[in-house]
């Protein structure tokens, strides 16, 4: 069976994901070994590097998590613009890895995701590819986590792109690319078992009645639409859009096995930069550790 680790956005919230990963860890032990495959998104490809790199069990990074992202997410002066200064996930990410590690280095097959803004595309690296593997794992990850409003585009004069947040398109949660991924390596074609395991942040519970949505007037519809908690309506619809195909897919083929990890959570407190709610991320991701909310 080949296994195939995929990780979403949603900042700070990535407390809540660690939760599951640590779970999985005591469970199976070193998750690079568990896993032939690990795609993540902004927060969750921090995670899925980390991991990659083999050079921190997710207990030990547990423990410095609280005090990194509080750190990383240090507000500027309110003049200043985006809201937090990229530089300091660089000088804390050296921390726990090696600032020059190289993407190729990975110790399992990696991709993260970022959208160029030139051509308004996702675009997916991988740390197999021989352009992708000679990039510092840091560059990569920065790019994948690169939000408007809170760290900012990233521009390469070099490449002529111009890179945000890779959950700005539709791969926030890139169930679409694992997917695609496992066939294009022929992991499943000839009656290979291959299992997806998904973890996501958090999701917002639906709060607001039909009775409130149809009264909504134009300034109420367009904030439904920006949704800026949840980083767009677009973002949102997409997640739930790749775990309904999924689900699909599973059950009309049995070599695919799908497992998502997830929970719902008060809207009013779910935020991309919510440092000071940590601790209820932290306990809501031990509750959704305790078992799938999807096992197919």
């Amino acid at each position: 069976m080949k296994k195939i680790l995929c990780l979403s956005g949603g900042g700070v919230r990535g407390v809540a994901q660690l939760q599951v990963l640590k779970e999985l860890e005591k469970k199976v032990g070193p998750l690079h070994e568990e896993y032939d495959l690990i795609i993540g998104t902004s927060v969750g490809a921090i995670n899925a590097a980390i991991i990659a790199s083999g050079d921190i069990t997710m207990a030990d990074l547990d423990t410095k998590y609280n005090a990194m992202i509080k750190k990383v997410f240090t507000k500027r002066r309110f003049w200043k613009k985006p809201k937090y200064d990229r530089n300091y996930f660089v000088s804390e990410w050296g921390k726990i890895i090696d600032k020059d590690f190289k993407f190729g280095d990975a110790k399992t097959r990696l991709m993260v995701t970022t959208v160029d803004l030139v051509t308004d595309t996702n675009l997916f690296y991988k740390s197999w590819h021989e352009d992708d593997a000679s990039e510092k794992m840091t560059e990569m990850v920065c790019r994948s986590f690169a939000a408007p409003m809170y760290f900012g585009q990233m521009v390469d004069h070099k490449n002529q792109r111009v890179y945000i947040d890779g959950g700005c398109g539709n791969a926030n949660m890139p169930l679409n690319e694992a997917k695609l991924q496992a066939e294009s390596f022929g992991w499943y074609a000839n009656g290979e078992e291959v299992e997806i395991h998904a973890i996501g942040t958090l999701f917002a519970i639906p709060e607001l009645s039909f009775k409130q949505v149809a009264k909504g007037r134009w300034i109420k519809q367009l904030l439904e639409f920006m949704q800026p908690a949840e980083g767009g309506l677009a973002r949102v619809q997409s997640g739930l859009d790749q775990i309904r195909r999924m689900r699909y897919i599973c059950k009309h083929n049995s070599s695919i096995k799908f497992k998502y990890w997830d929970r719902a959570y008060d809207r009013k407190t779910l935020k991309l930069d919510g440092v000071k709610y940590m601790d209820g991320y932290r306990a809501q991701g031990e509750l959704m550790a305790q078992i799938p909310l999807i096992d197919i």
